[in-house]
């Protein structure tokens, strides 16, 4: 749930950014609201790669390892789009951007890990 929680914060956070172009406080909000997602978010998504294993399963490196390959490209594509976005238009629909990846993931999760994760529960 705060996986969830998290990653809608984050979007609302860049959106608000994304509209600082009508009112400055928007900006502030935008910054607010991201740092408390990212509380939501980071603290949690690690731990939930790990719930997608069961105790001792052989896998669960290889899941870290992709989980964090992940982090890596998105660390390194992010800025290239956002700044070309930004180049050729304004940040303001970089922002926009990082808002719709954040509900674009927020999708993944809801409708491929949420389930996995309630076929660990069960199991």
């Amino acid at each position: 749930k705060a996986l969830f929680l998290g990653s809608f914060i984050i979007a609302l956070g860049h959106i608000s950014i994304a509209l600082s172009i009508l009112s400055t406080p928007m900006f502030f909000l935008g910054l607010t609201f991201i740092v408390i997602g990212t509380g939501f978010f980071k603290t949690n998504a690690s731990v939930t790669v790990g719930m997608l294993y069961k105790q001792n399963d052989t896998r669960c490196d290889t899941g870290y390892t992709i989980f964090y390959i992940g982090i890596n490209i998105g660390a390194f594509i992010a800025p290239l789009i956002c700044g070309f976005v930004q180049a050729k238009w304004n940040y303001h629909l970089g922002f926009v951007i990082g808002g719709l990846g954040m509900l674009i993931s927020l999708l993944i999760l809801y409708f491929k890990a949420a389930l996995e994760l309630e076929e660990f529960h069960k199991n």
